[in-house]
């Protein structure tokens, strides 16, 4: 059987191995028999491949017995590393154990820094191109910086493994993992001292661990305490990272407290510890995509059985599979819930007692992925303080972004605004909560603060309003003005809501300003067009908040009579009070029937049959609150009067008046529909339905 011999650039590597595994005392003499006594004893052997290989049983039991010889020298050590591990590469046997054990003992009297720099000189200069992937792990792991960019990629490398980083270089790979897990900090020298060389990246991928490491957590806790950024990240992303089933760390608060014991800052651990609950953000917004699809989809395969994959005869089986999705995606958010607030919690529990740096809080907001939720819960939990107070003026910062309060008006109102961006529907509320948190206790108050965030965009609105044809002369200025102040005063009616009920007596004169303001802009001759959307959200709040205080009949009666008011508006004004409309019954029901009109566009007919649901439900509630059922009867009959053009349409409502009656005047099959129909969730009528559900429910329990 033929024999491959190794390599002549893998020889001159292995005599130092050679001599200290055989006990030859080196020489050229000796060394010409080195290759001729490590075949004729077995140590080389061949299978017939046409690659050298070793015999590991007796390799590893020559390196048992040569244990004694190895040399103090660094220099020598270090080749003899190298060779060792072009051999260890080649056999099933696994020397590393072994060398770290009896070399641990060596640690104060040899220097590993000279080690590593020996067997990095033994390594052979590649004559190929380096690939890729090896110039940008060794470029990261000698400059990237102790922050979060840093920490995220370090997450994905050691999920994602590069792969053919270092092919062939065993030597000096074999040499840095026993280095690595003897003396770290030398490492650390090395890579400092031969910054973005690619035996860096060598180096770097015998020390990283991965999914793939059986002693991963070990690796990782020996590296904590590296000083290379790069290298640190990575083993504090395996505490963290929750894609480890068998991590020891899973608990939240036992893993903080690892890391900090193993060299981790208090500020930096907090920020790291965040990315479970960024991963946990994410994994939410998919369970609520799922869900909102499955139930879609089951909406409409109810209404279209023949729409089921494969037929109609597949109709149950799908419906059976969509509910599962459905019941198994709300088990998960309900699981998601409890696992956010308990880590946020943990979060706030242990924060460190002198706060984060600027550094470590620019870091932390990464985690947050832009969600102004997850910022306000976790400063609720907050003592009172400079990190408190910077989550809190985030949130409000993001929304003053998004409107455009903090720019110059002048300025602002020359870029596009998009008025039906979903995301303010986000931002906005929790803004509103943000702002009554921080300002609490504030010598000017809740409603100063506000006004002074708004003041800006609604004067410029206000002051464009007035110019003669301004939507015709200037139309992106007037399109832009025209979303962001109904923005503005959207937002400043929400600050207004969210104030506790105890409290809200103190900005009552901040609820005045802005429904006087949207009057203003209501009234105007031109609204924009893309902004209805907003406008209906707009009209509903203002018309509901007038309510809060003493002044509401006459403000909705002033709303209701202004000829320049949107019909919807005027409706909406006049049916929020009952004794409004029994006033003047005719506008009441002039003005419903305008609202109900079937529109020329089919664009607009979906935002007309919200403003007409939304108009029924508040008036069938309002009356039915205020002891009205002839009103309600009249609304019934003029419903089915007004619906007539919309049967060809939709006919989905058509008797949308008669069962939200029925539903709030008694518990019927009425009432059952409007509960278990997602469309009325949110609306009077079934907040009416639930509390007097409840009232009666606390009767008979006394009784």
């Amino acid at each position: 059987m033929s024999f491959s011999l190794p390599p002549l650039r893998e020889i001159s590597t292995l005599w130092p191995a050679l001599r200290w595994l055989l006990g030859h005392q080196g020489g050229s003499k000796a060394d010409r028999h080195l290759l001729v006594q490590a075949r004729l004893s077995g140590l080389f052997i061949a299978d017939g491949s046409l690659h050298w290989k070793v015999n590991g049983r007796l390799a590893m039991r020559l390196a048992r017995s040569a244990l004694r010889r190895l040399p103090s020298d660094p220099i020598a050590l270090g080749r003899i590393l190298h060779g060792v591990g072009e051999m260890n590469a080649r056999t099933t046997a696994e020397f590393t154990a072994l060398l770290i054990k009896h070399l641990r003992a060596r640690r104060p009297r040899v220097s590993f820094f000279k080690v590593l720099a020996s067997a990095a000189a033994c390594d052979a200069k590649t004559v190929k191109d380096p690939p890729l992937n090896a110039i940008d792990l060794a470029q990261w792991v000698s400059g990237a910086q102790f922050n979060w960019p840093t920490f995220d990629r370090a997450v994905h490398r050691i999920g994602h493994p590069d792969i053919g980083i270092s092919p062939g270089r065993y030597g000096l790979t074999f040499a840095a993992k026993i280095i690595a897990a003897i003396e770290p900090r030398a490492i650390d020298r090395w890579i400092k001292a031969h910054r973005n060389r690619l035996r860096v990246a060598t180096i770097a991928s015998a020390m990283l661990p991965s999914m793939y490491d059986p002693d991963i957590f070990g690796r990782a806790t020996l590296l904590l305490r590296s000083r290379i950024p790069a290298l640190k990240c990575v083993a504090a992303a395996v505490y963290v990272c929750p894609m480890f089933r068998q991590s020891p760390f899973e608990d939240f608060r036992e893993c903080r407290n690892s890391l900090i014991a193993n060299g981790i800052d208090p500020g930096d651990a907090t920020w790291m510890m965040a990315y479970r609950i960024k991963g946990a953000i994410h994994s939410r917004y998919w369970a609520e995509h799922q869900l909102e699809q499955a139930q879609a989809r089951l909406r409409y395969l109810e209404a279209n059985p023949d729409a089921a994959m494969g037929g109609r005869h597949n109709y149950q089986a799908e419906l059976s599979v969509l509910r599962k999705q459905i019941d198994n995606a709300s088990q998960r958010l309900s699981k998601l819930a409890s696992d956010l607030e308990r880590m946020l919690s943990d979060l706030a529990a242990d924060w460190p007692s002198d706060g984060l740096s600027d550094g470590q809080m620019e870091s932390l907001e990464y985690n947050f992925v832009s969600t102004p939720e997850i910022r306000h819960r976790l400063a609720e939990k907050l003592p009172h303080g400079p990190n408190r107070d910077s989550l809190l003026k985030t949130n409000i910062e993001q929304l003053a972004d998004f409107i455009g309060l903090q720019r110059a008006p002048t300025d602002v109102l020359d870029v596009f605004f998009n008025a039906d961006d979903k995301r303010f529907d986000i931002l906005a509320p929790w803004a509103a909560q943000s702002l009554i948190l921080l300002y609490t206790g504030d010598y000017r108050g809740v409603g100063k603060r506000t006004s002074d965030l708004v003041a800006g965009i609604a004067a410029a609105f206000e002051s464009l309003a007035i110019e003669p044809f301004a939507a015709a002369r200037k139309p992106e200025r007037w399109q832009s003005a025209f979303g962001r102040a109904a923005s503005a005063y959207v937002f400043a009616l929400l600050v207004v809501a969210r104030m506790p009920e105890q409290r809200r007596s103190e900005i009552e004169r901040l609820n005045q300003l802005a429904l006087d303001h949207v009057f203003q802009l209501l009234c105007v001759k031109n609204p924009d067009a893309r902004s209805s959307q907003l406008l209906f959200k707009l009209t509903v709040r203002a018309v509901l908040q007038a309510g809060y205080f003493a002044d509401a009949a006459a403000r909705r009666g002033q709303w209701a009579r202004a000829p320049d008011m949107p019909p919807f508006a005027r409706a909406l004004s006049l049916w929020a009070s009952p004794a409004l409309v029994k006033e003047d019954k005719a506008l009441a029901f002039e003005l419903f029937r305008r609202v109900a009109q079937l529109p020329l566009s089919r664009g607009e007919r979906d935002l007309q049959i919200s403003r007409m649901l939304t108009l029924l439900d508040l008036a069938i509630a309002s009356c039915m609150t205020a002891g009205e059922p002839a009103l309600i009867a009249e609304l019934v009959a003029v419903w089915a009067e007004a619906y007539r053009d919309w049967l060809t349409v939709t006919d989905r409502w058509a008797n949308a008046a008669e069962i939200m009656s029925a539903a709030v005047e008694r518990d019927g099959p009425e009432r059952s529909a409007v509960l278990a129909e997602p469309s009325f969730a949110n609306t009077h009528c079934r907040l009416l339905i639930e509390r007097t559900t409840a009232s009666t429910s606390q009767g008979a329990a006394a009784g």
